[in-house]
């Protein structure tokens, strides 16, 4: 299956997991709650509010943690959704994880 996606609306429950790979340049927007960013080849870790973006800057991987229950939107680069099983996308980074 191969559908094309631009951007990729997800909601996460509380401590909810998401692990991108390879997402370099993805943009995470976050919509409601608050995430913890966790990026391969960063010294430090960011927290992204509603409303804030983050803009993945390495390959890698790059993980989400939600502070509470979040909804984000993934805008980024071509990859392999993973839920349980791989899906490929056109147009979206690897996921895993979503909560």
């Amino acid at each position: 299956m191969q559908p094309e996606l631009t951007n990729h609306t997800l909601n996460l429950a509380d401590e909810g997991l998401l692990a991108i790979r390879d997402g370099q340049t993805s943009r995470i927007r976050c919509h409601e709650g608050t995430l913890w960013i966790t990026e391969e080849g960063e010294v430090k870790d960011t927290i992204v509010s509603a409303g804030e973006t983050y803009t993945i800057r390495h390959r890698g991987l790059a993980l989400l943690t939600s502070l509470g229950i979040s909804r984000i939107t993934i805008e980024g680069p071509a990859g392999t959704v993973r839920s349980g099983r791989s899906v490929r996308s056109a147009s979206i980074p690897a996921l895993a994880s979503c909560g």
